[in-house]
């Protein structure tokens, strides 16, 4: 009754196709990703070649990242259609419970990182 995905996809088509597949019974079903910035460096050695292979993995990442909107609508506005997040069900782990994305501002403790690394 789950997938789980132990790195990331090389693109949202890959991970759409893969991430449907324990549900297509229509019974629920969960998918699990478990990713970390090294599978992109190792994913991007293996897309460089292809004409869109970076432009699919960057919107791979921009899926990963996105710590507020629902994971549904992501992808239905990947593929050019129209999902609001209240048809989610709370379905996905962003509807599901409450996130507060708390945003810190590092500009004092980068400059002097900085200045220790110069």
């Amino acid at each position: 009754r789950f997938v789980i995905h132990y790195s990331v996809s090389k693109s949202v088509e890959n991970f759409y196709q893969e991430s449907g597949r324990a549900g297509r019974d229509g019974e629920p079903a969960d998918c699990i990703l478990f990713w970390r910035m090294g599978d992109l460096f190792k994913q991007s050695t293996m897309v460089f070649t292809e004409q869109t292979g970076l432009e699919k993995l960057y919107a791979m990442l921009a899926y990963c990242i996105d710590a507020t909107r629902c994971r549904r609508n992501i992808l239905s506005e990947h593929f050019g259609e129209r999902w609001e997040s209240g048809d989610c069900n709370s379905n996905c782990d962003h509807c599901a419970t409450a996130r507060h994305v708390k945003e810190v501002d590092l500009t004092e403790h980068l400059a002097q990182l900085s200045a220790i690394l110069n």
